[in-house]
């Protein structure tokens, strides 16, 4: 249970800050967002031969950089302001005999809808 905890008050210290621009005249072209996420959860056993590792409760720590591009160009082609990145990964599986640990490097794109507002949605596929 404290293992939780931790993982839970680490994830919140880690949320992704922005720099909000000092300068209201001044626009920043594609901002550069870098971010560092904590993830944490768990394995579903939904078939018995899964019982081995049905305790496993797996963990990573992600390092995150990307742009939101903020163009003509961009917003003609999707109606939105999409944000593209990379990630870098590393995973503890929690069970190292069964499932050992991971790495995982990818790209995404999220497209941004209501920019212009305090609330943002957005999606994120890989």
């Amino acid at each position: 249970m404290e293992r939780i905890w931790l993982y839970l008050i680490i994830s919140v210290l880690c949320i992704n800050f922005t720099l909000s621009q000092s300068d209201s005249t001044k626009f920043v072209k594609n901002p550069t967002i870098i971010g560092v996420n904590v993830d944490y959860g768990f394995i579903l056993k939904h078939t018995s031969s899964l019982r081995e590792i049905g305790n496993a409760y797996p963990s990573a720590i992600s390092i995150d950089w990307s742009q939101l591009l903020l163009t003509q160009n961009a917003w003609e082609f999707c109606n939105c302001f999409p944000r593209i990145g990379i990630d870098l990964a590393l995973w503890n599986l929690d069970n190292q005999d069964v499932l050992g640990n991971g790495i995982l490097i990818m790209s995404y794109v999220e497209p941004y809808f209501r920019t212009q507002k305090k609330l943002i949605f957005f999606l994120e596929w890989v």
